[in-house]
C-alpha cells in the first residue's frame, strides 16, 4: 500500500513539474505572442548553472538564488537581443530563430557541463530531523511520511495555482477579441 502511495504522489509531483513547464511556456506566449521552443533547454542550462554554483561550495539555497539572478540576466540579454527585433517579423522567421537559440543553447550546455547526466542535489537532510529510526530500516519512516505528505500537498497547491493562472489568463483575450469587434463595427 505504502508503494502505491509512493507512486501516486511521485505522479503528482511530476504532473506538477509538467504543468509548471506548460504555464512557463502559456505565460510567454501571452507576454509576446511567440512560441519559444528553446525553454526547456533554458531551464537546463540554469539547472547547470545552480549545479555549478553547488559544486563550487555555495549553499543550496544561496547557489539557487545566485542561478536565478544569472538566468535572469541572460533571459534578459535574448530578450533585448532576439525577442525585440522579431516582435513584427513574420511567424516563420521567429520559429526560425527560436529553434536556432534551442540548438545554440543545447550546444552550450553541452559544451560547457558535458553531455553527461548528473544528480542535483536535494535541499532537504537525508537524515531524520526530527527523531524517527535510521536509514536502513525496513520501517517507514515518520520524516519521510511527512515529506511525501508535504511534497504532494505543494503539488496540488501549485497546480491548483496554475489552472487559475490559466483561467485567468484566458479572460482579457475574450474581452481583447471583443473590444475589436466593436471598434470594427
Amino acid at each position: 500500500m505504502e508503494g502505491l502511495f509512493h507512486q501516486i504522489m511521485s505522479g503528482i509531483a511530476t504532473g506538477g513539474i509538467y504543468a509548471s513547464v506548460a504555464l512557463a511556456l502559456v505565460m510567454i506566449y501571452q507576454a509576446t505572442h511567440h512560441v519559444n521552443f528553446a525553454q526547456g533547454e533554458m531551464a537546463t542550462f540554469s539547472t547547470y548553472i545552480a549545479l555549478t554554483f553547488i559544486n563550487m561550495g555555495l549553499p543550496y539555497w544561496a547557489a539557487l538564488i545566485a542561478a536565478v539572478v544569472l538566468s535572469f540576466i541572460i533571459g534578459v540579454v535574448i530578450e533585448r537581443t532576439l525577442m525585440r527585433p522579431m516582435a513584427n517579423a513574420p511567424i516563420l522567421a521567429s520559429v526560425g530563430v527560436f529553434i536556432g537559440l534551442l540548438l545554440i543553447v543545447n550546444s552550450l550546455s553541452g559544451w560547457f557541463f558535458d553531455y553527461t547526466i548528473k544528480q542535483f542535489p536535494s535541499p532537504f537532510p537525508s537524515h531524520p530531523v526530527l527523531g524517527g529510526r535510521e536509514r536502513g530500516s525496513d520501517a517507514p519512516q515518520p520524516h519521510q511520511q511527512r515529506g511525501r505528505g508535504v511534497a504532494g500537498r505543494v503539488a496540488l497547491v501549485a497546480c491548483g495555482h496554475g489552472e487559475t493562472v490559466l483561467r485567468r489568463g484566458s479572460a482579457p483575450r475574450q474581452n481583447d477579441q471583443m473590444a475589436v469587434t466593436r471598434a470594427s463595427s
